[in-house]
């Protein structure tokens, strides 16, 4: 009865399933938060440079003149999925962008970007 105590085979398989789970988890997390900086990073850049393309009324790529909506798209090309709105500024012209992300598959957020550029008709 007390070789059951003392028999150790199968050990080594269920101290790495015990080990393994918040591993996978934690290496998923990381990924999944770099992930949404580079997106955030990804929707700011779009976003400031419609701005500016609108405010200095450049049609230099990837401006594409007052449509700060396309330029916003150029910008964000490596992902799509993203949805851009002209955002009122004092004496400029701005762009809002949203993207939405489902964080670890359970949990849904938006990531959200906002610009505002002086108008060179305003200065």
């Amino acid at each position: 009865m007390w070789k059951v105590f003392w028999d150790n085979r199968g050990t080594a398989i269920v101290e790495y399933a015990l080990a393994a789970l918040p591993v996978v988890l934690l290496t998923f997390g990381i990924m999944q938060t770099a992930w949404i900086v580079w997106i955030d990073n990804l929707l700011t850049v779009s976003v400031d440079a419609a701005a500016r393309c609108g405010g200095v009324g450049s049609t230099t790529y990837p401006c594409a003149g007052s449509d700060m909506v396309s330029t916003a798209n150029a910008v964000f090309g490596p992902l799509s999925g993203a949805s851009f709105s002209a955002n009122t500024c004092t004496n400029g012209v701005g762009l809002i962008g949203t993207y939405s992300i489902t964080f670890l598959f359970v949990l849904d957020m938006r990531v959200t970007a906002k610009s505002c550029y002086p108008s060179l008709a305003a200065i």
